[in-house]
């Protein structure tokens, strides 16, 4: 008889075990300051989804849903906009059919938003350290591969050619901007910053991108050489960047599961149960 309890207990536990390991994941693929992408494993049968998450690691004390949710979706992978930086997350995902009726979940998903960057502006005039180089200094540090600059002589009308746009070696903030063409001594020109984007995707706001006033009125020492006591900072580097945006899968942190190991030691402790009500039925 206690070998068919022993078999049954097995059974169950197999059988709740089996559900848990099949669950929907869910996981967070990209982390920003006000944004948060996630994917999950298909729920079976399920046509559409909708993402529930709330501001906290609480959920309503009469409804289990989260406070807040999304519209329908019909794809695995959706992205929460417009939340809140520095702040904790609890997502979940649930599988509807074609009737909009719930059919299963996703296990929950704890994250955290990064802080908000700084603002992404201009903080001082151009410079012209040459007749060749304007300098430029940024509140962000620049990607220089998707920023574009021109530079006009007011009395021609004419842009002047660019050799190239680079980051200052000693400051990613300042983007040194080289002409092939040198600048007329007291030549009055027009920049104009048409695309700036920062390392982590930030644009420069369409109210900074105006034209700007740039007068060469003879060589000076780039900002690179002079004394660090002479030069203006815009302030640590380390203050300002942004925390990074993830774009790789983040580990999940998820309920517990319960896998294989656990089921064999589970079996190994039926297995003792069973040969010591053996070893007691002999004695008696």
């Amino acid at each position: 008889m206690y070998r068919v309890y022993i078999l049954l207990f097995l059974a169950i536990a197999s059988s709740v075990f089996a559900v848990d390991s099949f669950q929907s994941i869910l996981q967070a693929k990209k982390i920003g300051d006000t944004a948060v992408t996630v994917s999950w494993t298909p729920i079976p049968e399920a046509t559409q989804y909708k993402i529930f998450y709330d501001e906290s690691a609480l959920l309503e004390p009469e409804d289990p849903r989260l406070l807040f949710d999304t519209d329908y979706i019909s794809t695995t992978e959706g992205e929460l906009t417009e939340i809140t930086p520095a702040t904790e997350y609890t997502i979940i995902v649930r599988g509807y059919n074609a009737e909009s009726q719930e059919i299963g979940a996703t296990l929950p998903l704890h994250v955290k938003t990064y802080s908000r960057a700084p603002d992404m502006n201009l903080v001082r005039d151009p410079l012209v350290s040459s007749d060749t180089t304007v300098e430029l200094w940024f509140s962000r540090p620049i990607d220089t591969t998707k920023t574009q600059i021109q530079l006009i002589d007011t009395a021609t009308k004419k842009p002047l050619p660019v050799e190239n746009i680079k980051n200052s070696p000693n400051d990613l903030r300042i983007v040194l901007v080289t002409l092939k063409t040198k600048m007329e001594l007291d030549g009055q020109y027009e920049l104009t910053l048409q695309k700036v984007t920062s390392l982590d995707g930030a644009e420069l706001p369409a109210e900074n991108r105006i034209p700007l006033k740039v007068v060469y009125g003879g060589s000076l020492p780039p900002l690179d050489t002079l004394p660090l006591d002479v030069v203006p900072s815009p302030g640590p580097l380390e203050e300002e960047i942004a925390e990074p945006v993830l774009t790789e899968p983040v580990p999940i942190d998820r309920l517990p599961q319960t896998g294989p190991a656990s089921i064999f030691l589970l079996f190994l402790i039926a297995l003792g149960l069973f040969f010591a009500q053996k070893k007691l039925s002999k004695r008696a």
